[in-house]
């Protein structure tokens, strides 16, 4: 199953075919679509002939899960803590089913401009929804360290600096990646393939991480960033991989 995650910026109605035939091309099956208002994702599910759709609200635009061909069997919207300056965010949730398990997407958009308040709001979903059972997409405005030298590690601090926003940080993905021992789809991209970033800034703040108790894994060598910006269809590019059953324990497998 190829899922795919992309940030729309809020696309006008007149851009919805282009988005369309972007996302049809991509194949993926599932799409986690954030700064995408409430109009964006039903179009997009009408003109993507959708089978499922769930949506989750918010002032910055919200955030949606579209499915081509699967049924959703349960589904949630999680409102997140309000940032330091008063902004709330969301998360959308759809529960499939994917080769015979119950697999778990959830959708997110995180706060652009400080890691506490990031944080804080991963922590709230992560209370509200299992993510270490789920599949979590969407534009985190995170960092991973190993992603830059050390050169360009201290460029993006003055850039940072310069742009009003919290400095270089990283514990929003170390969260994830050690605490929680979430899998980040990008550790399988092609073998050699060098840093993609997902944003105008240089940056790889789109992410698509599987946790260690959901009954899918991320393929060897399918991790893809496709070209979004340059066409100008949005601001980010998408972020795509596939999806197939892992071999886990019996009592880790999550059951409907």
């Amino acid at each position: 199953m190829r899922v795919l995650t992309l940030n729309l910026h809020n696309p006008s109605a007149s851009a919805l075919g282009s988005l369309a035939a972007f996302l049809d091309a991509s194949g993926a099956e599932v799409l986690a679509l954030t700064e995408c208002g409430r109009t964006a994702a039903e179009g997009l599910a009408r003109a993507l002939d959708c089978e499922g759709l769930v949506y989750a609200p918010a002032p910055y635009w919200g955030n949606a899960l579209l499915t081509r061909t699967l049924a959703v069997e349960g589904s949630a919207a999680v409102e997140l803590p309000a940032s330091s300056l008063g902004e709330t965010r969301s998360a959308a949730v759809a529960d499939l089913r994917v080769s015979g398990a119950r697999t778990r997407l959830i959708a997110t958009h995180l706060d652009h401009l400080t890691e506490p308040d990031r944080v804080r709001q991963l922590q709230h979903l992560a209370a509200s929804v299992d993510l270490t059972e789920g599949v979590l997409m969407g534009d985190l405005n995170a960092l991973t360290r190993a992603d830059y030298d050390a050169a360009r590690w201290e460029e993006l601090g003055v850039q940072r600096l310069r742009a009003g926003v919290s400095p270089a940080r990283t514990e929003v993905t170390d969260w994830l990646r050690e605490d929680l021992a979430m899998e980040d789809a990008h550790d399988a991209r092609p073998e050699g393939a060098p840093l993609s970033a997902t944003c105008p800034y240089g940056t790889r703040v789109d992410y698509i991480l599987i946790g260690p108790r959901c009954p899918m894994a991320a393929a060897p060598g399918s991790y893809r960033v496709l070209d979004s910006m340059s066409g100008g269809l949005t601001d980010h590019d998408a972020v795509t991989v596939e999806l197939a059953p892992r071999l886990v324990p019996a009592d880790r497998v999550v059951r409907p």
